[in-house]
């Protein structure tokens, strides 16, 4: 019987999301061992949550079956909130030292400070990810300053949530930084979310201006004010715009010729003010943002359908001043998997009642986001 090629078999397997059958595949012949083993190891977490931590586990996975590293391409390192033994750090050592071929990594600090010991295991492992697309930095404190330049240089994507910086610690009096190598990696697609202000303070600051040449996308708080400084300094070449929240004014913004399209990430409380109207109106003026043809309003709601019609009627007369130039507004609700199967189009009908003049547009778009919550596409357009 002829072999299908291993295409067709990685193809095929792939469409398997049942661990219980991938791990039975695994058994059957070599070929479906190597298909059936690359599903099941394209993700790892190293879970210090794990009782005990599963460091030491994996790390010997790694070495007992070499293959398996060139396989993980997402990876997520959890750590504990408290300090680390120093048995730990060695194992959490050795398994990040198996690992080349990362393209995705989440590192969450569970709210630890970065200590020097953190040094080796992590930008060790970010050097040698030459395939690493996006990096996600979650919940560390007090990251010194000449660390937070190895991480803004580990990946093209970068996203940093609930992070600090140490503000005692500097560049000065440590190595110069070789700023040859660190231009050389610039970022394309940046988020820096809530309680990073001291990061946006960091990347604001003229000693890496170089890096944000030619940032794409660009995904920030609007709340803090060295977020909009952030988005300021990316204007003349960010492409695709994200605001994670509202502000209490309005925003004024340089000219963006670039950008393409905005999205909104909002709560039902958020459409109670006119921010959002007052904030689309300013950026549809044709001298900000004269390329724009796309508006995203992602909605987490709850069991209720109602929107807030007054919000509506402002963002409705904001878009209607501006026809025929006004972009697409795409409305993307995310709703409880548990809910009324009707919920999503009462929420839809909401919308629609509420922007009467741009629902006749016929630019008005409703639709249901994904359930799931994850960064994995997270720092690219929706």
């Amino acid at each position: 019987m002829p072999q299908l090629p291993p295409e067709i078999i990685d193809a095929i397997v792939h469409k398997v999301d049942d661990i219980t059958s991938l791990k039975s595949c695994s058994l059957v012949s070599s070929a479906l061992r190597i298909a059936s083993q690359r599903s099941l190891f394209r993700s790892l977490t190293l879970n210090g949550w794990a009782t005990p931590p599963n460091y030491d586990a994996i790390s010997t996975l790694l070495e007992e079956s070499p293959h398996v590293a060139s396989y993980i391409a997402h990876l997520s390192v959890v750590l504990p909130d408290e300090v680390l033994s120093v048995p730990d750090i060695k194992s959490l050592k050795r398994a990040l030292g198996k690992l080349s071929s990362v393209r995705w990594c989440m590192v969450d600090g569970g709210t630890l400070a970065w200590t020097p010991a953190f040094n080796a295991p992590f930008l060790r492992f970010f050097a040698r990810q030459r395939m690493l697309q996006e990096l996600h930095i979650d919940s560390f404190m007090a990251i010194p300053q000449d660390v937070l330049l190895e991480l803004l240089i580990a990946a093209p994507g970068l996203s940093f949530k609930s992070t600090s910086i140490d503000s005692a610690s500097s560049l000065r009096g440590r190595s110069p930084p070789n700023w040859a190598r660190i231009f050389s990696r610039p970022i394309r697609r940046l988020a820096v979310e809530a309680y990073s202000g001291t990061v946006s303070e960091f990347l604001n600051g003229d000693q890496v201006a170089a890096l944000l040449g030619g940032m794409s996308f660009l995904s920030v708080t609007p709340g803090c004010d060295e977020s909009i400084r952030l988005v300021r300094r990316c204007a003349e070449t960010v492409e695709h715009l994200r605001f994670n929240g509202t502000a209490a004014n309005a925003l004024s913004f340089l000219r963006m010729p670039a950008l393409r399209s905005v999205e909104f990430i909002l709560s039902s409380e958020d459409l109670a003010d006119s921010w959002l109207g007052d904030t689309v109106q300013e950026m549809l003026r044709p001298e900000i943002a004269p390329r724009i043809s796309r508006i995203i309003l992602t909605l987490s709601t709850d069991s209720s359908p109602t929107l807030n019609s007054g919000g509506l009627a402002t963002l409705d007369a904001s878009l209607t001043s501006v026809q025929p130039l006004a972009p697409q507004v795409c409305w993307r609700f995310g709703i409880p998997p548990a809910s009324d199967v009707t919920l999503l189009e009462r929420l839809f009908d909401c919308v629609r009642v509420g922007m009467p003049q741009f629902n006749a547009s016929g630019k008005l778009v409703c639709e249901q986001s994904k359930e799931e919550d994850s960064r994995e596409g997270y720092l690219y357009p929706c």
